[in-house]
């Protein structure tokens, strides 16, 4: 399992193949203990573009529902680090995945307005939902609609307050 976790951390040097073989309980458990890992080695310093790049790979290694398996992670003790953690991975994981589960759109959605607006967590989840709306991967429809018009409205309130300047330059592709 160590060799996966060093797979999931340098994610940018591995193709899409590297998890050929690989079962799926044996890949949840190595994702699960290397976000435990994260959590707990480096609460202060977690990397989004390291946890980023393995959702990449993970997507790309046609393994579905991860992000649901992420909620599920997240849930079980909940915190601010493990929901910056979860929505780091969907950055990623969402650009290449098939479909975006509902349920965690619907917890990241909710997200948005618990957590503190100046924290990364809450810009990372807007960055993870503008995401899944851009791969086209929120169905159905009307949920779709649901979380554009949300990402509009928080857009507008970074605008307002001067927060996360790039997450909002990404943002404002959806008013095109």
């Amino acid at each position: 399992m160590s060799i996966q976790r060093t797979t999931l951390t340098n994610a940018k040097n591995y193709d899409a193949t590297v998890f050929e073989g690989t079962s799926r309980p044996e890949l949840l458990e190595c994702l699960r203990a290397w976000f435990n890992g994260w959590e707990e080695e480096r609460p202060n310093a977690v990397d989004d573009e390291v946890l980023s790049d393995a959702g990449i790979l993970l997507g790309k290694s046609g393994y579905e529902n991860l992000d649901k398996e992420t909620l599920d992670w997240y849930l079980e003790r909940p915190s601010s680090i493990r929901h910056e953690i979860m929505a780091d991975f969907l950055i990623g994981y969402w650009r290449t995945a098939k479909q975006a589960h509902a349920d965690v759109i619907q917890r990241l959605l909710l997200s948005l307005n618990e957590l503190p607006h100046e924290s990364w967590a809450y810009a990372a989840s807007l960055l993870a939902l503008y995401k899944a709306v851009s791969s086209r991967i929120v169905r159905p429809s009307s949920l779709l609609q649901d979380v554009r018009n949300a990402l509009l409205n928080h857009l507008n309130h970074l605008q307002e307050a001067g927060l996360h300047k790039g997450v909002a330059q990404f943002l404002e592709y959806l008013r095109e």
